[in-house]
């Protein structure tokens, strides 16, 4: 099967291995001809203290006209840039094709659909919670640290009307991926959950500086429960299963589970780009401001997560 993949970081360099390794054909899609002529059409895959060079993976750049369609789509681009990367695709993407968003946070879904004003031409759109630890080290190379034997699952799948899908059966066949297609509730559920999490160890490794691992100190932990009784107060009608309490305890599970990572949030930081901040502590105080909920730790989380992309956005300068 022939997989485009939008978005070369951790995620679309760990799809693209996993792709490749099970015989499908992985396709990159770059963001321009400078970046196709640094990839040897190889990815560097290290785990468990091993180095796998993963290859015949194939690539095409962005500012080079394609009119070849795509039947499966994979968008592991940062949530701030989905919209507009899809939107540079739509002419190749028919009702027939299959995408697939995994991006971090909440509400990038509803931006992408608005692309189509035609539903009967809109793609087939299924969401993906990502709990693997992948650590982008460089381009084209990446440390995977856990989720291949995650219990709540490494990759959970989801369509919003519960429709069937060779390209989502294959996606969860992939072993190492452990990988799961859920009934739509379910998968909401756990998109929620996994906002919480990223809500609290994110922006908190991030301003600290530090891997997952040192945050379960008492501060860090202090910290991210307050973040957790605000979550829960602006998602209680959609988490009849949880309290602050459970929450905390799943974010301190998830940090002990990936210690030795490096948060996507802090990734982008040493890297100097954007963060999706927004889609994430963002997302949860704009809904609390539609309830009328006051939600400080996470406000002041925001206004210091940009406070430093604003330094560094002055620096390029």
């Amino acid at each position: 099967m022939q997989w485009h993949i939008l978005g070369t970081g951790a995620i679309g360099c760990l799809l693209a291995t996993h792709l490749r390794q099970a015989g499908h054909e992985a396709h990159l899609l770059l963001r321009s001809s400078q970046h196709l002529r640094r990839f040897d059409s190889s990815i560097l895959y290290d785990t468990h203290g091993t180095s796998t060079r993963v290859q015949g993976v194939t690539a095409s750049a962005l500012d080079v006209r394609d009119d070849t369609p795509i039947a499966n789509l994979i968008v592991a681009t940062k949530a701030h840039h989905t919209a507009a990367a899809l939107q540079q695709l739509a002419p190749r993407l028919s009702c027939g094709s299959a995408i697939f968003l995994l991006q971090n946070g909440m509400g990038v879904y509803e931006e992408v659909a608005g692309l189509w004003s035609d539903a009967s031409k809109q793609p087939m759109m299924w969401t993906g919670v990502v709990r693997h630890a992948v650590e982008r080290v460089a381009p084209f190379h990446i440390v995977h640290h856990s989720g291949w034997e995650d219990p709540m699952g490494g990759m959970m799948l989801g369509h919003r009307n519960d429709e069937k899908s060779e390209a989502a059966d294959a996606l969860a066949a992939l072993p190492r991926m452990n990988a799961h297609i859920l009934p739509w509730h379910e998968l909401h559920r756990r998109m929620l959950n996994k906002l919480v999490v990223n809500a609290c160890i994110n922006p908190v490794a991030t301003i600290l500086q530090c891997k997952n691992g040192r945050l379960a100190s008492a501060p860090g932990i202090t910290l991210m429960n307050q973040i957790c009784n605000e979550a829960h107060a602006v998602l209680a009608d959609q988490f009849s299963d949880q309290t602050p309490e459970t929450l905390a305890k799943m974010v301190i599970d998830t940090v002990h589970i990936t210690a030795t990572n490096t948060c996507s949030m802090r990734q982008d930081m040493l890297a100097n780009v954007p963060t999706e901040i927004d889609y994430i502590n963002g997302y949860l105080c704009n809904e609390a401001q539609k309830k009328g909920i006051d939600t400080p730790v996470n406000r002041t989380l925001v206004n210091l997560i940009h406070a430093q992309e604003a330094i560094f956005m002055q620096k390029k300068q």
